[in-house]
């Protein structure tokens, strides 16, 4: 696939490599360290968050139907999905979250969309590669959505990529304190 193709099919948040200088001047304790030896120290949270009935409604349209006693009457609940550091994720500063039925299904509880139940989101766990990014050198951490692979096929792919931005996706990035 080309670059400039890849491009149009992903939702792109790039964290500035500024944020981890300005840190690392203004807060003079270690992020997630030792707190033993300083009267405090700072947690990191991230997460992706995005809807998931966009997401469910499209991956659903391409899914073989299930039996319709299968899924009962109760919805399945979702989960925090946990995105690992790789190498390649350290190599590039770059993770690539790919969306896809597998994702959307453990995420949000299968692909059954309750419109009238209160709005569902598919969360990913950043944390420890924020962690790893504040601590490594390099320029910007740049975090790419994408359709996953086997759906990068003509017309299926773009309708995924409709959907993961029709999902709403936000980056949260949380530094708090503890102690004094």
């Amino acid at each position: 696939m080309s670059r400039n193709k890849r491009r149009t099919l992903a939702v792109d948040f790039a964290v500035p490599s500024l944020l981890r200088y300005y840190l690392a001047e203004f807060i003079k304790r270690p992020l997630n360290g030792d707190c033993r030896s300083f009267s405090g120290c700072y947690t990191v949270r991230a997460n992706l968050k995005m809807h998931c009935i966009p997401l469910q409604k499209t991956i659903a349209t391409f899914v073989e139907p299930r039996s319709a006693g299968e899924s009962g009457n109760r919805r399945p609940l979702s989960k925090v999905l946990n995105l690992g550091l790789t190498k390649a994720n350290r190599k590039s500063n770059q993770v690539v979250v790919e969306i896809g039925e597998d994702l959307v299904k453990n995420g949000c509880g299968g692909l059954d969309v309750y419109e009238e139940e209160t709005v569902l989101l598919l969360e990913v766990d950043l944390r420890e590669i924020l962690e790893w990014w504040l601590g490594a050198d390099g320029g910007r951490l740049r975090v790419r959505l994408m359709p996953e692979k086997k759906a990068q096929v003509p017309g299926i792919e773009d309708r995924y990529t409709a959907a993961i931005r029709a999902a709403d996706p936000r980056l949260h990035l949380e530094i708090s304190s503890r102690g004094e």
